[in-house]
C-alpha cells in the first residue's frame, strides 16, 4: 500500500492501491513523519492508484506545504486524477508533469 525509496535527492512515495478516507487516515502519519523528515524533494509515485478522495487531496496538500516550495511533485496521475487536482487547485502547490509522467 505504500512504499518509500530514494532517487538521488527525491524521496518517492510508491502508493498502491485506493486512497479513500480509510486508507488516507492509515497512512497520514508514515507519511508525513517521511515528508517531514526528508529534507529533499518529495514525489507521490500514484501509478498502482485507482482511486482518490477528497482525504487523500487533504493530505496531499499537507505534504506539499511540508516539503516546501518547489519540493512536491505528483507522478503518473491517471488523467482524471490530474483533472481533479488542477480543479481543486492542488496543481499550485505541486508539479504535475503532463500526461501523468514521471516528475523529474
Amino acid at each position: 500500500m505504500l512504499n518509500f525509496r530514494t532517487e538521488k535527492d527525491v524521496l518517492v512515495c510508491e502508493l498502491d492501491g485506493q486512497m479513500d478516507t480509510v486508507s488516507s487516515l492509515k497512512l497520514e502519519a508514515d507519511l508525513m513523519s517521511r515528508v517531514e523528515q526528508a529534507r529533499q524533494r518529495v514525489v507521490f509515485d500514484l501509478a498502482k492508484v485507482d482511486y482518490i478522495s477528497s482525504s487523500f487531496i487533504r493530505l496531499c496538500l499537507r505534504a506539499a506545504k511540508s516539503a516546501g516550495p518547489g519540493n512536491f511533485s505528483i507522478a503518473n496521475a491517471p488523467e482524471s486524477a490530474r483533472k481533479l487536482f488542477e480543479m481543486v487547485g492542488l496543481s499550485d502547490f505541486c508539479r504535475l508533469p503532463p500526461g501523468g509522467g514521471a516528475a523529474a
